[in-house]
């Protein structure tokens, strides 16, 4: 037979390969999105409250962000639409603090606002 090779079955086999482990790559891709598993405040929250927010207000009257006491003050465990903290109800002055690590507050907040 002309034009057919003896590894012809080889590349099958490497055609069937690249096509399981690219039928794979949609399932990595969902495991990123998966739900965040909700930080402390203390590891994760906290570290990012002082990055983002206390160069204003560490010198206002509610103090640090970046400080448990003062953040717990502004969340309601569990709901964090209802959370100062995480919703910013300020003026229209005030930026947008959690930007990509919304999603991280959120879940923070909805777990109870854990230390």
């Amino acid at each position: 037979m002309v034009g057919i090779r003896p590894t012809s079955s080889r590349n099958g086999l490497l055609l069937w390969i690249a096509c399981f482990v690219g039928l794979g790559l949609p399932a990595c891709a969902e495991a990123s999105s998966a739900p965040l598993a909700p930080a402390t405040f203390k590891e994760g929250i906290g570290p990012l409250a002082k990055e983002r927010c206390d160069g204003c207000h560490e010198r206002m009257s509610g103090g640090a962000m970046s400080v448990y006491r003062n953040a717990r003050a502004r969340v309601t465990p569990g709901n964090p639409d209802a959370s100062p903290y995480y919703t910013v109800p300020m003026g229209s002055g005030h930026p947008v603090s959690w930007g990509d690590s919304t999603a991280a507050v959120r879940a923070w907040i909805e777990a109870g606002a854990p230390e």
